[in-house]
């Protein structure tokens, strides 16, 4: 499993995450099933005409790994530890979630 296929995938989602359907509408199919996904956004997958089993089955065994990673790391950014891209490049590889950096203070 690739570091940069987590960035991608990672910002592909805080991509929607922020801009919703315009954010998802620009994507390809396969960023568009993936993120659906990692955003938990049935609805969307629905109207693109996917169910469930055959949007993980678009995304691959890779990217399938990768989506509960990436949905851990968008509640971070939710609750104010977002952390920079260089800070996440080596964690894609990783099965487990690294704790964030202390704050400083």
């Amino acid at each position: 499993m690739s570091s940069n296929e987590y960035l991608h995938l990672l910002q592909k989602a805080r991509d929607a995450n922020k801009g919703g359907r315009n954010g998802w509408d620009v994507m390809s199919t396969g960023e568009k099933v993936a993120v659906a996904l990692v955003l938990n956004r049935a609805d969307w997958l629905s109207e693109y005409g996917y169910t469930l089993a055959e949007a993980i089955d678009r995304s691959g065994e890779e990217w399938v790994r990768l989506i509960p990673k990436v949905a851990r790391q968008l509640k971070d950014d939710e609750n104010g530890h977002q952390l920079p891209d260089e800070a996440l490049a080596g964690w894609g590889a990783f099965p487990h979630r690294p704790e964030p950096p202390a704050e400083q203070g």
